[in-house]
């Protein structure tokens, strides 16, 4: 059961969430110009060739090429620390807690493929993009998940970044895999040479990044010139990068990991987005949404991920192999495996990488990953929105100040917990001499609003304290919950004073 919410998690989902809005615009941004009079300057300027050095001795690339292979180089560098992380000493290094949405990944690569697979089944050429609709993108996803604040419990909210951690996880190996072109041993022995020096750093607990970027940046171009993807580059170099547990401070892996993500989440990404989901709609239709690779990739985003997510994870905690996140009931749980079919950048990534040489195939990945990402969205976030209540996340009350009590002592602390036996709500009392003070409240579940947690330190509280001192903040808590929109449980203590 995902309970702890560690401070890089929290730190993540924040900046994953803006950063999925800021993807949106700019997919929004791509569709809107390469739809105009400027669609002409869009797509030449993505097919120039920048050269960085010089012609002897540099490296020419298209533009698209420079974002695709260079920047994302970087972004799945981020993605392997982030990977390498959680493993270690985050949400993943839990065996238990980790089954879950390693088990729901699984699900949710393999159905979609299916589903992608059995409609192109009859075409060689299309099938190659079997691997589209199976990735997850974790801001876009989050980011939509923080449109609806603390209406989704916390362990939705790490279940979702959890299994979309995995979900890069296998692409990277997809990617590894299936979509390397013809392999250069020369190259390959050149790569090995690199990641033994980069191990042979880690083992010397070498913690100044410079050497491992030195060596990174040939690593990058030996692997570009093998014929495995480019990116593969960044995933190596970060699995090298050394770890501290004890001292986050002294730890390289977590300095990298939050000096390089706002680059990543505010630069790379939306640059990213801009750059790939640009699609001309001229001469486009409805019936077009029917050619086997656009209707491909929406049936397994948006069919697939949900039911490959949601049938998993059912099997899984229904034998025992894992169990329901805090909190939970099944229908929040499905609006979060339909918001898993949100594949947008990983999946136009996928897509770049299966039909880099047919323009045609590829206009119809990007109809069909917007398609299947929007239909996702809508649906995930109305199912979620029907499906949660209005939270409020109370810290300080000050229940009676400067008011006589009896019995408590003074300069003392006292804690209550929720009687409610499937929360986990604690509230923090400090007595001293200006009265009684709710000092913390403690919502391991953010759905448990007020609960009986309240009411339990009030029934301690109203035994020691005259209940008419009380009276006057009891009305003003009443006030403040009427103007939040929020209805307190009928049996809770207040009602009997």
């Amino acid at each position: 059961m995902i309970q702890h919410i560690t401070k890089p998690f929290k730190y993540f989902f924040k900046l994953e969430s803006a950063s999925g809005l800021l993807l949106l615009f700019a997919a929004i941004v791509a569709m809107f110009v390469s739809n105009s009079n400027f669609a002409e300057y869009y797509f030449t300027i993505l097919q120039k060739y920048v050269l960085l050095g010089t012609e002897s001795f540099g490296l020419k690339l298209t533009v698209l090429h420079w974002i695709n292979d260079v920047l994302m180089a970087i972004f799945f560098f981020l993605v392997s620390l982030e990977i390498k992380r959680e493993f270690i000493q985050g949400e993943l290094s839990n065996p238990k807690q980790a089954m879950l949405p390693i088990i729901g990944a699984v699900g949710g690569m393999v159905v979609p493929a299916l589903f992608y697979i059995f409609i192109n089944i009859n075409d060689t050429a299309t099938l190659n993009g079997w691997a589209i609709p199976s990735a997850t993108d974790i801001a876009f996803s989050l980011g939509v998940l923080s449109l609806l604040g603390k209406r989704v419990p916390l362990s939705l909210k790490v279940f979702l970044t959890a299994l979309a951690i995995i979900d890069d996880l296998g692409a990277i190996i997809i990617i590894a895999f299936f979509y390397s072109g013809n392999v250069e041993i020369k190259y390959l022995l050149l790569m090995l040479l690199a990641v033994i020096i980069l191990i042979s750093l880690n083992k010397f607990r070498i913690k100044n990044f410079l050497p491992y970027l030195i060596v990174g940046l040939f690593l990058w171009d030996f692997t570009h010139n093998s014929g495995v993807h480019a990116t593969i580059a960044g995933v190596i170099l970060a699995l090298t990068i050394p770890h501290d547990k004890k001292s986050q401070k002294k730890s390289l892996l977590l300095r990298l990991e939050h000096s390089i993500s706002p680059y990543v989440a505010f630069g790379i990404m939306p640059l990213f987005a801009f750059a790939n989901a640009g699609v001309s709609l001229e001469g486009i239709s409805f019936l077009n949404l029917l050619d086997p690779i656009p209707l491909g990739i929406v049936c397994g985003l948006f069919f697939g991920k949900q039911i490959g997510v949601l049938l998993f994870s059912y099997l899984s905690i229904k034998f025992k192999f894992a169990e329901m996140p805090n909190n939970s009931d099944w229908l929040k749980f499905y609006g979060v495996a339909i918001l898993t079919g949100i594949g947008f950048t990983m999946s136009l990534f996928v897509g770049n990488l299966a039909f880099v040489e047919s323009q045609n195939y590829l206009d119809g990945v990007k109809i069909g990953v917007l398609t299947g990402s929007l239909l996702s969205t809508l649906f995930g976030y109305f199912i979620l929105l029907l499906s949660t209540k209005k939270m409020i996340n109370l810290k300080i009350i000050n229940l009676a100040a400067n008011t006589e009590y009896y019995g408590l002592k003074k300069n003392s602390t006292h804690y209550a917990y929720c009687k409610n036996k499937i929360c986990g709500d604690k509230i923090k009392v400090e007595i001293n001499s200006n009265g009684v003070k709710i000092k913390e409240m403690r919502y391991e579940t953010e759905s448990c609003i007020f609960c009986q947690a309240s009411a339990s330190i009030l029934s301690k509280v109203v035994g020691s304290i005259p209940v008419k001192s009380l009276k006057k903040e009891i009305k003003n808590i009443y006030s403040f919950f009427e103007k939040e929109d929020v209805v307190l449980p009928k049996n809770t203590i207040y009602l009997n004073l």
